[in-house]
């Protein structure tokens, strides 16, 4: 019976999949150049520093501290001030009341006008949804948080 449990076994797993201790394997694995990770890291930090210097390397990018930005230095993104930022953002909020879309409307039952019920999460439905989720269901049907609480707007 020993030698049935055996040929079983052995069919069971493939000859290639067999059990193997690594480390007496550690001889014969191949390091490469035979170099550490901490001198492969030296290596690339020196490589990249050099190409940031020459301005050719692969991370110039708009956002990155070049000659024409006011950078931080060392490859950091550059900082806009926040009414720059506003004013490029001006006038999106006009052309997006302008289009048609149904972000005024409750998702879930796609009939009322959304904003009378606020849940912790933030997302907000109609009065009556939001009753009945908080009920029945007791999550937000977008994110599935908990809803502990309906903070009634208007």
């Amino acid at each position: 019976m020993d030698d049935e449990e055996e040929a079983e076994v052995g069919r069971e797993t493939p000859p290639e999949i067999e059990s193997v201790n690594i480390l007496c394997l550690a001889d014969h694995i191949p390091t490469g150049s035979g170099m550490n990770l901490a001198a492969a890291l030296l290596a690339e930090r020196n490589l990249r520093s050099a190409q940031d210097s020459d301005g050719s390397g692969p991370n110039t990018s708009p956002l990155r501290s070049n000659e024409d930005g006011p950078g931080t230095g060392g490859g950091s993104p550059y900082r806009v001030s926040l009414m720059r930022l506003l004013e490029e953002t001006n006038g999106w909020d006009e052309k997006e009341e302008l289009g048609v879309g149904n972000d005024t409307v409750c998702c879930v039952c796609m009939g009322r006008k959304k904003g009378a019920a606020f849940i912790p999460c933030g997302h907000t439905y109609c009065r009556v949804c939001s009753r009945e989720l908080w009920l029945n269901r007791g999550c937000c049907p977008l994110c599935n948080r908990s809803i502990l609480e309906i903070l009634d707007i208007y």
